[in-house]
């Protein structure tokens, strides 16, 4: 990989890391996810610096240029973040059925309670 290459992709990981960061700083995205995208910037900087690991990953997936095997590890760190949100949203959903849920037995009974004490 050229050098100019290995700039470019250096310098978007560092902008991709202080922008995760920021968002961190400002409460729009949690400690964990902020931790998964440091070990992916971090990871493609590593490979992108440590050409002999990248060019044994290449040789391991068979791919014709060091950079493709970087974009398929890239393009697998984001398909299972994606799984991760997957997840997450899964559970938030459900939580959130089951509140409101509870919410709405909750209300149907203090109706209940309200309507017997305004019937005498």
């Amino acid at each position: 990989m050229s050098f100019k290459a290995q700039l470019i992709i250096i310098v978007f990981a560092l902008l991709v890391l202080i922008f995760v960061f920021e968002l961190l700083k400002r409460k729009k995205m949690s400690e964990a996810t902020t931790l998964w995208w440091l070990v992916i910037v971090i990871s493609i900087i590593i490979l992108t610096v440590h050409q002999p690991l990248l060019i044994e990953i290449n040789k391991l997936f068979g791919t014709n240029y060091p950079i493709s095997a970087l974009m398929l590890l890239g393009l697998s760190f984001v398909l299972l973040m994606l799984i991760y949100f997957s997840m997450k949203i899964t559970v938030l959903s459900n939580q959130l059925k089951d509140t409101a849920q509870y919410v709405s037995i909750f209300k149907n009974e203090v109706d209940k309670i309200t309507n017997k004490g305004n019937q005498k």
